[in-house]
């Protein structure tokens, strides 16, 4: 992973394990977040990355050939849709819990 995919693992690691001043930090810049629960869309996420020099389609494509959820599944956690909105910056995604996986 390059390190803007590495700076989201982190930080979706970090929701996933309740860390209390990163989603106060996330709240603030209007994230819906809570230990475990981080909804977001991408243009928010790659702005809130942007200080890793993150260009947005790089981003992504980084994003999707990466292990990602693989990883974060291994942790109990993953990221999904949450409302499609037609296109990928548009819609919603969030990081959650897998039901019956330990956090």
């Amino acid at each position: 992973m390059n390190e803007a995919v590495e700076a989201f693992y982190a930080g979706c690691v970090r929701v996933l394990q309740g860390d209390a001043v990163l989603i106060a930090q996330l709240q603030a810049q209007g994230f819906a977040c809570e230990a475990g629960y981080w909804a977001f869309s991408l243009p928010a996420v790659q702005a809130w990355l942007e200080g890793e020099g993150t260009d947005c389609q790089g981003w992504l494509k980084r994003l999707y050939a990466s292990d990602f959820n693989a990883r974060l599944g291994a942790l109990g956690g993953e990221v999904v849709i949450a409302e499609n909105r037609g296109k990928l910056e548009r819609s919603l995604y969030c990081l959650r819990r897998i039901e019956g996986k330990p956090a």
